[in-house]
């Protein structure tokens, strides 16, 4: 018999849960009314944002993997991620599974930002904070890839109202 272990908070409308079994646990989501509309299948789970979710497996022929689910628990981006981030102003952040780098994606899945940089944070007003190296400064990109703001920072945080607030070591 299966217990419940954790829930999260609702985003979306749906809140993850995890399940634990003698094997192990695994997530799924739950509407509103308390009701199972995606059933607990998934190592790691992410809220959803933009209609998607990030989701974990470990059955890929490469160790663990993320992709993406919809709000009816069907895999709309495929499993091929080392890591993945929501998608925020309609790219996603994704750590391949090759090289360790990350890049970004666009709704269908598609690289529109190769896989270069060592850190990504989400898009906030048209601009993700990126650290190209790792160990070294952080810059901001626009949604082409290009580099808007030289990674002259050692901390940053996001785009708001115009302004960023960033930190140099001096």
């Amino acid at each position: 018999e299966p217990t419940l272990e954790d829930i999260r908070s609702f985003s979306e409308g749906l809140a993850a849960f995890r399940r634990s079994y003698k094997q192990g646990s695994v997530w799924g989501f739950i509407d509103k009314t308390g009701k199972v509309v995606i059933e607990p299948m998934f190592y790691q789970v992410e809220f959803f944002h933009e209609g998607l979710a990030v989701v974990v497996d470990v059955a890929g022929p490469m160790g663990m993997s993320a992709g993406f689910i919809d709000r009816t628990g069907q895999i709309v981006i495929g499993q091929k991620w080392r890591q993945a981030q929501p998608f925020m102003e309609g790219l996603a952040g994704v750590r391949s599974l090759e090289t360790n780098k990350w890049g970004f994606i666009d709704r269908t899945g598609r690289i529109v930002i190769e896989p270069t940089f060592d850190r990504v944070g989400g898009f906030w007003e048209g601009r993700a904070d990126v650290t190209p190296v790792r160990g070294q400064n952080t810059g901001y990109i626009d949604k082409t890839g290009k580099m808007v703001v030289a990674p002259k920072f050692w901390r940053v945080v996001h785009f708001q109202e115009g302004l960023a607030a960033v930190m140099r070591l001096v």
